[in-house]
């Protein structure tokens, strides 16, 4: 367990554990002040486990940006190689006609 989550859980064992001792004794006010207590930190709780996942969320966010980023290629060198390779296609059509032309079809 991590030391928030023990903290948290001290807490709120403290927390109930002082209402249920106070000196009239427990009445339904201090049952009702230790049952809001424990909710809210079982809220808490979930909102802590909540943060924590979108934390590596952005986290992964964040390694998907800079892949993005490192393996991205800008719309001019991909308009610089397809050019080159139109130039190499018309290059090969004319050895090609050239080749039909001393060998007939």
């Amino acid at each position: 367990m991590k030391a928030s989550t023990v903290a948290v859980l001290a807490g709120t064992l403290l927390y109930s554990g002082a209402v249920y001792a106070s000196p009239i004794g427990p009445s339904w006010e201090n049952i009702g002040i230790g049952a809001v207590g424990l909710l809210i930190s079982a809220v808490g709780w979930y909102a802590k486990g909540i943060s924590g996942r979108v934390d590596r969320l952005d986290q992964r966010v964040q390694q998907m940006n800079d892949a993005m980023l490192r393996d991205y290629h800008p719309k001019a060198d991909i308009k610089e190689l397809l050019d080159e390779i139109k130039h190499s296609m018309a290059a090969l059509h004319l050895k090609f006609e050239k080749f039909e032309g001393l060998y007939g079809r």
